[in-house]
């Protein structure tokens, strides 16, 4: 079923005698978007959208844009593998807010960077395989995969942010509104540009169709109407950020030799004000206690 007609018809067996059989034949007959907009979006029962749910996969996007993407707290799904998967030949995603003296540095940096990749990757793959060498019992395809597995594993480390990779998540409604209206409020494009193609794809049919036969309708249309910018989450980063430049001591230049501890929170305030202080800052972590 589609998300928004599951969605409907769940939460109209919570609110009838009728079995989920006549419910759903009751949904082909009514309209489910006009239900979203009252009972969601209007009255607020928002644990209706979680009845409903989405596969929306991210292609060639950056690995920045793909650890903002996966960051819900109710989120499923899996990216590119970079255990796996060969990341050499991929290239690398340039931020478009980036000047041109910016994007030749970051170029040349990125070009270096995996040219190091590669090379880790060789060499880790030759030191495995003299340190481990194939046992009888295993085929010679099953031990060169796991030999290269074990060294991406080590060269993965190279890789940075703007190498593009590929997300696959699966999330209800609710979470799915939630996220695209924190993405159209980053302070990155790219995330922006994500933001309002999430949206065009809920508005239209499934770019990919399991029975292309079926009869297709949008994805999720009502949702599609409802995903203005979160600027409250954009105005609470600038009034932070503000407040730190105005409140705390200006950063030292000098690294600091004192050694650090881990240690289990004791004043939960405290850390969350320093974590979220934290990105808006030039000040160590710790010294923001």
């Amino acid at each position: 079923m589609p998300p928004e007609k599951s969605a409907f018809a769940l939460a109209r067996y919570s609110r009838s005698p009728d079995s989920i059989r006549k419910s759903i034949e009751w949904v082909r007959t009514h309209d489910s978007q006009k239900f979203l907009e009252s009972f969601y979006f209007q009255y607020g029962h928002a644990s209706i959208a979680d009845l409903g749910h989405v596969v929306l996969c991210f292609e060639g996007v950056s690995e920045l844009a793909a650890t903002e993407i996966e960051d819900e707290q109710l989120w499923d799904g899996q990216a590119r593998s970079s255990r796996y998967q060969d990341f050499s030949r991929s290239g690398f995603i340039v931020p478009p807010e980036f000047g041109e003296e910016d994007v030749a540095l970051y170029r040349s940096t990125a070009e270096r960077l995996l040219v190091g990749y590669e090379s880790i990757h060789r060499q880790v793959t030759e030191h495995l395989s003299e340190k481990l060498p194939r046992p009888e019992a295993m085929k010679p395809e099953a031990y060169q995969r796991n030999i290269k597995a074990r060294a991406f594993d080590v060269a993965r480390y190279v890789l940075f942010f703007g190498i593009p990779t590929g997300v696959g998540q699966v999330t209800s409604i609710r979470t799915l509104e939630r996220q695209i209206r924190r993405l159209k409020s980053s302070e990155y494009a790219e995330l922006r540009e994500i933001a309002e193609e999430m949206a065009a794809a809920c508005a239209a049919p499934p770019a990919v169709e399991w029975d292309p036969a079926s009869p297709s309708e949008p994805v999720a249309p009502t949702l599609a109407r409802h995903v203005d910018p979160d600027e409250h989450a954009a105005q609470s980063g600038r009034d932070l950020a503000l407040w730190a430049r105005q409140n705390l001591p200006a950063a030292s230049n000098q690294a600091s030799m004192e050694p650090v501890t881990v240690v289990r929170p004791t004043h939960t305030h405290s850390d969350i004000a320093a974590t979220l202080l934290f990105p808006v800052t030039d000040r160590p972590y710790h010294e923001l206690y």
